[in-house]
């Protein structure tokens, strides 16, 4: 076996720069083939492997290591290349690493809890209800529970926000009402203390709270002392028994479906501790409940076996055939999921095209090298080194600059994350699981060795013997010259067609968010400042029950603010538009009553104060809004949306019909109509949804709206003041003005748009960047026959003409190329987009044109240089 060094191909390089050619090809090739000859330490019949023997090891190795320092040695000498080509990777795997690291802890890691490959949760369905997941009642929670036998545990949830007084401050703090079956079904365990036991799910029990370990940190210091002691929660006395593990606050809102109002984080529990008449309501569907699947058991059975629960706790109920409540079970980990699924694969592959068109950049860099050294690699091919030895060296080299790359690419993502979390930092479900680990840096490495290798294969490709030593002959010119020639245009015209596919993407979302932008919300968002406030509240106590002191309290509040300088109106309601935070209620118009087989109607509610239409810019078409005289004492009346009018009384006026609830009560009248406000997202029709008064259905928890003359955060200040005075002991909690609330509606809307334009743009770049490399490479190695074209006569312009043509080729093939790729992949994008279809024939002749017109710029740059070409010393040229 010949193992030619280094050291040879340097002795003729070194002897060629003296002048003496023939000398320094005799020396290197007597070193290479005498003094440096190895011969192999075993017969080459012998079948066992050379690696088996420590000298033939240490062989290899030697020789690795020989390949690495001569390919450090290279990529320093060439730093221009180096610097261009670790830059343009370095990008591109950054990317790719920051949206892999959004993906893998969104949709590929694990649930953080013992029990996630067998955790469930469970949703009533009902026909014509306003959301497809409902709640359960605690009624239906404690029958399903005593008859199901598909789950180990079987817990229910539901949000409830605490004012926690301590140290003369009040903070409102995100809790949850639990059942104590919660933690045993999450499989977690306390990290100090205990968890919730059954003995503290009795209504009579001693108060008792278990805390997160942010809200321990932050609070107590994470003093080890607090288990035992008291904290001040909705005015009641709670007895510390816990604290949660780091990273435990289950449940995180943005997991959950959207109108059930849970915090961002979790960061206390406490036992729901349901009264006996708690216990019996059937229709109050307020519990979210959650089990773990026995083991073994399917989902599939476990869907079977709740649903014929279900259906005996109908029978027993003697309830209609229509009217069964349906359960429907979906996994943990799919429900936390699914919303953004779609968006994150589009932005997964976009990311990835863009890394393709990085490479392609590089790969022109790197043939347009290995040109330019192609004397020297065909040196080293005369003296003897094999193709295999060239290969190996070129593979070496390219993978290390890769390796380099993907190293600044991980850098590059850690910063990049963040960014990309910080667009939507709460509707993002999982956000706490995103994070930088060893999966993501293995991905990053994979990306560097796979780069590396392809890099180094074609390098190799045109380093290979025959082309070599022909490239001594003629200099590269001929048909190995046309091939790579074309070879580099239908890589531009690849970057051409992926940039088009990411461009037209990107134009979509874009289309998309504007139209979305102009959907009329119902609202007028300017100049309202919004704020939640929760009165300190047992948890004994029914909600279902009035309280005066509660309306009171509101109206109180409002009369102060609207005294304020500044302020044009004051409103308070239980649910705020685009929040998604409403409650549905069953009912039946009185002139028009559902028969007893049918399943009622449903809308969705609210319970304003008399001046919140005018808060938040509300329009009222017909009939009056709320005044101070629709108190407790009077006749209940409501207010509809036109399009609840027009659905259930079409053809009618539907002032002055009567809607009737639950038996024995009272028909309530309909005073006014509202414009139609959409409840929880833009892109959905606005829905039937009715508004009650709050003095006649008044909660001790509302949103208190304030629009002003001038900036509505000027009066935040105001606010809490006011409050302070009126009830020390309740708190501010989610201040944000309207704007932002019509913002954040937008927020996945927004975050696709932003970073597949960002991915587009960066790809229209690099194809520009690519298209311009080939062109100038193209007048640099077509110098002579131009300098002979123009001294035949030929015009400028019809040399211009002739280069441009050639980036015109290339951009042409591309579009249309990309056009095709472009029907298909939109497909994709079809349940993003709102207001347009995605194969609109106005975003695709847009894009093409675009695309054309860039490439023409930056093919004439380099072109408009060749028509100065010089005849003579065009010709002097070797």
């Amino acid at each position: 076996m010949i193992d030619d060094r280094h050291d040879s191909a340097g002795l003729a390089i070194v002897a060629e720069r003296r002048g003496h050619h023939r000398i320094g090809l005799v020396v290197a090739f007597q070193l290479t083939t005498g003094m440096t000859r190895v011969q192999r330490i075993v017969d080459p019949r012998n079948t066992q492997s050379a690696l088996d023997h420590p000298i033939e090891v240490f062989a290899v190795l030697t020789t690795l290591l020989q390949d690495i320092k001569y390919a450090v040695r290279t990529l320093l000498k060439a730093r221009g290349f180096t610097a261009a080509a670790v830059l343009t990777l370095a990008l591109g795997m950054g990317a790719t690493t920051a949206i892999f690291s959004v993906v893998n802890g969104v949709l590929l890691r694990p649930l953080p809890y013992p029990n996630a490959d067998r955790l469930t949760l469970l949703w009533l369905t009902l026909p014509q209800a306003p959301a497809p997941e409902l709640p359960f009642s605690a009624a239906t929670f404690i029958d399903l529970r005593a008859r199901t036998q598909a789950f180990e545990h079987l817990a229910a949830f539901r949000s409830w926000p605490f004012t926690m007084s301590a140290n003369g401050e009040s903070e409102v703090i995100g809790g949850t009402r639990v059942t104590p079956a919660l933690f045993d079904a999450l499989g977690e365990r306390p990290l100090h203390g205990r968890a919730l036991v059954a003995a503290d799910d009795d209504p009579g029990a001693e108060k008792v709270v278990v805390l997160s370990n942010a809200l321990w940190r932050r609070r107590f210091g994470a003093d080890r002392a607090v288990l035992g002691t008291t904290l001040t929660l909705n005015g009641d006395r709670y007895t510390i028994v816990g604290v949660m593990p780091a990273g435990f606050t289950f449940p995180r809102g943005a997991e959950l479906p959207r109108g059930l109002d849970f915090p961002v984080r979790t960061e206390l529990w406490t036992a729901m501790a349901l009264s006996p008449q708690q216990a019996a309501q059937r229709w109050t569907l307020n519990l979210a409940v959650i089990g773990t699947r026995k083991r073994g058991l399917t989902a599939d059975a476990a869907q079977a076996d709740v649903a014929s629960a279900m259906r005996a706790i109908a029978t027993d109920l003697r309830a209609p055939p229509p009217r069964v409540a349906g359960v429907r079970t979906m996994p943990l980990r799919e429900q936390s999921i699914a919303r953004v699924r779609p968006a994150l694969l589009v932005l997964m592959v976009a990311v990835a095209l863009v890394l393709l068109i990085a490479c392609a950049n590089v790969a022109n860099l790197l043939l347009t090298r290995t040109i330019a050294r192609q004397r020297e690699l065909a040196i080293r091919s005369a003296l003897g080194a094999g193709r295999g030895r060239l290969v190996r060296q070129l593979l070496a080299e390219n993978v290390l600059m890769a390796l380099v790359a993907s190293g600044l690419g991980v850098l590059l993502a850690m910063w990049g994350k963040d960014a990309i979390l910080a667009l939507v930092p709460s509707s993002l479900p999982r956000s706490d699981d995103v994070t930088i680990d060893a999966t993501v840096i293995a991905l990053a490495v994979a990306l560097a060795l796979v780069a590396g290798c392809a890099f180094g294969l074609v390098a190799a490709l045109y380093a290979s013997r025959a082309q070599l030593i022909g490239s001594l002959k003629d200099g590269g010119r001929g048909s190995a010259g046309v091939i790579r020639r074309n070879f580099r245009q239908a890589l531009v015209a690849a970057e051409v067609a992926i940039s088009l596919v990411l461009l037209v993407g990107a134009t979509l979302l874009i289309r998309t968010f504007v139209a979305l932008e102009r959907v009329d919300p119902g609202f007028r968002p300017d100049h309202a400042l919004a704020a939640d406030i929760v009165l300190p509240t047992p948890p004994g106590v029914s909600l279902a029950t009035p309280h005066p002191e509660w309306n009171a309290f509101f109206t109180e509040y409002a009369d102060r603010l609207s005294r304020q300088p500044g302020v044009v109106a004051v409103g308070a309601s239980t649910a705020l538009p685009l929040t998604g935070a409403w409650d549905g209620e069953g009912f039946q118009p009185a002139s028009h009553p559902v028969p007893a087989d049918k399943q009622r109607p449903s809308a969705l509610t609210a319970a304003v104060s008399p001046d919140f239409f005018r808060a938040s810019g509300m329009r009222l078409l017909r009939g009056r809004g709320f005044t101070s005289h629709d108190d407790a004492s009077a006749p209940p009346v409501m207010i509809v949306s036109e399009t609840m009018a027009r659905t259930f009384w079409p053809g009618e006026d539907a002032l002055g019909q009567r809607v009737e609830f639950a038996p024995q009560s009272p028909s309530i009248e309909i005073v006014g109509i509202v414009a139609d406000v959409h409840t929880a997202s833009l892109g959905e029709p606005a829905g039937a949804s009715m508004f009650f008064a709050f003095a006649q259905r008044p909660l001790p928890f509302a949103s208190v709206v304030v629009r002003t003359a001038g900036d509505p955060r000027a009066v935040t200040d105001m606010l809490r003041r006011e409050l302070t005075q009126l009830h020390p002991a309740t708190a501010l909690s989610g201040v944000r003005t309207l704007d932002d609330i019509f913002a954040h509606s937008l927020a996945e809307q927004r975050f696709s748009m932003i970073l597949l334009g960002g991915f587009a743009a960066a790809a229209l770049a690099l194809a520009v960047i690519g298209l311009y490399g080939v062109i100038a490479f193209g007048v640099a190695q077509r110098t002579r026959e131009i300098g002979v074209r123009v001294a035949l006569g030929a015009r400028p312009r019809d040399v211009l003409a002739l280069l441009m043509a050639q980036g015109a080729r290339a951009a042409a093939s591309g579009i249309v190329i990309g056009i095709g790729v472009a029907l298909v992949a939109s497909r994709a994008l079809t349940r993003m987009l709102f207001g347009i279809g995605a194969a609109d024939p106005l975003t695709y002749i847009g894009v093409s044109a675009l695309l054309l017109a860039v490439a023409m710029l930056a093919s004439y740059v380099p072109a408009r240089r060749a028509t100065r070409v010089e005849p003579v010393a065009a010709l002097r040229q070797d």
